[in-house]
């Protein structure tokens, strides 16, 4: 992420209320913890589809796309499986964002992982067992359209998710 873009994040977080602000970034993952005195949101990048204007090469598309095609799957930690590349990229953060989550945490905040795109999968692939990290069983999808969905169909995600990627290149 590019100085200016970390900026204008920064201001946008701060203008939606949150007084802290942390930037978190290691390989070819990043993510933001914001919070405020009521809740915590840990936001992760999605895929790097385009080329930055000042870029001379695409590197951050390369590796995101070695990320979500590393399909083999692996043991999650937990129960079950999950995709390797997702794993492997929020392994990259993990222990710091955890670190820094512990550090700001109270009983009386509630806390929201999230993601778009390749950052979506890395929210929900793997909350390792700290103590502090409970699913609240909620799942909601926000479609390209801004409307929110309680439970999507799937149908519904796969022909919103062409829609994007149509409507970005």
């Amino acid at each position: 992420m590019r100085e200016a873009e970390k900026d204008f994040a920064e201001a946008q977080f701060r203008k939606a209320g949150f007084t802290n602000v942390q930037y978190i970034s290691a390989e070819n993952t990043q993510c933001y913890v914001v919070s405020n005195d009521n809740f915590i949101v840990v936001a992760f990048r999605g895929t790097e589809c385009r080329r930055h204007e000042r870029e001379k090469d695409f590197r951050e598309i390369i590796e995101d796309i070695k990320t979500d095609a590393d399909i083999r799957l692996v043991h999650s930690g937990k129960k079950g499986s999950v995709q390797r590349g997702f794993r492997n990229g929020l392994d990259h953060v993990w222990n710091e964002v955890d670190t820094y989550v512990k550090g700001i945490h109270r009983d009386d905040r509630k806390m929201w992982i999230t993601g778009h795109s390749l950052g979506a999968a890395l929210a929900v692939c793997k909350i390792p067992p700290s103590g502090i990290y409970q699913h609240t069983g909620e799942l909601r999808y926000i479609d390209s359209n801004g409307k929110i969905h309680d439970d999507p169909k799937k149908w519904e995600r796969l022909t919103d998710d062409m829609k994007g990627k149509v409507e970005n290149t």
